[in-house]
């Protein structure tokens, strides 16, 4: 399941790449200004006239890509919101299976939330969840002891 979902990914990325405008290709469209920007007189009029209207039109196709872009990605974004959260919670060291039932941890019972903490507090500080609501109500130099006796 995962291998496939990183290749469908990756295939997406390929295709998506290929079709993308990159900052340089953006650079390069930016129109010039034909005359001397360093010294304009009043006989640039014309010229600068032409720059702002070339500069409107390039202006306002990058808006639009802009706007293209951020619609895709909002649509990305909300069709694999539960994907992301899922990858959020595993790589916090939730494992996938409470990172699953924790999509739905409003419907969740507080014991079933509490184990599910208890468990990752044990895996990850090699304490369970009594040690640590102990733990937060010592003063400093009484968690740095009690941390000292608890880590082998």
């Amino acid at each position: 399941m995962r291998k496939s979902i990183c290749l469908v990914a990756f295939v997406l990325i390929g295709l998506g790449l290929s079709g993308q405008t990159s900052p340089i290709m953006y650079l390069a469209e930016v129109p010039r200004y034909s005359g001397n920007p360093c010294s304009i007189t009043d006989a640039d009029t014309a010229n600068i006239r032409i720059w702002r209207e070339a500069m409107s039109v390039f202006m306002d196709s990058l808006s639009a890509d802009i706007s293209r872009r951020t619609e895709a990605l909002d649509s990305f974004m909300e069709e694999h919101e539960d994907q992301i959260r899922e990858n959020s919670l595993t790589k916090l060291g939730y494992s996938e299976v409470d990172a699953r039932r924790l999509k739905n941890a409003d419907k969740m019972t507080d014991t079933e939330k509490e184990e599910i903490a208890n468990a990752m507090l044990m895996e990850q500080m090699n304490m369970d969840i009594n040690d640590f609501k102990k733990l937060s109500k010592m003063d400093t130099a009484s968690q740095k002891d009690g941390l000292r006796d608890t880590v082998p």
